[in-house]
């Protein structure tokens, strides 16, 4: 590591990545997985996993700010939703991964919730 955070990837000596610790995994397929993480060498996945907190993003987010700033900031996203024609076409990746390990359905149009997640 440099003096300014930034650590080579070992994956690709070509370039550079940012290098914060380690990769946490949040779905319940990962709890028993056994296999080593290339992502976090001398780790296995389960070791990795972290429970769930929350129930959903608002309750998490109401613990660190208050309501009105959190509802300007869901109208915020639903105007992103409705108005911006890039967020419009978005839907999930057609993979059988996501399906698997992330519970998500395939080809699932993106919402307010998840343009949320990135506006806060």
């Amino acid at each position: 590591d440099d003096e300014k955070g930034f650590a080579a990837s070992e994956s690709d000596n070509a370039t550079r990545c940012m290098d914060y610790g380690q990769r946490l995994y949040y779905w319940p397929a990962y709890r028993t997985k056994s296999e080593n993480d290339p992502d976090n060498l001398g780790h296995v996945y389960a070791e990795l996993c972290v429970e769930q907190k929350y129930d959903n993003l608002k309750e998490e987010m109401l613990h660190y700010m208050d309501v009105a700033s959190f509802e300007y900031a869901l109208v915020k996203s639903n105007k992103f939703l409705k108005f911006a024609m890039f967020f419009k076409k978005l839907k999930s990746r057609d993979t059988l991964t996501c399906a698997l390990w992330y519970d998500i359905m395939k080809r699932k149009p993106m919402n307010a919730e998840h343009i949320l997640s990135v506006v806060l």
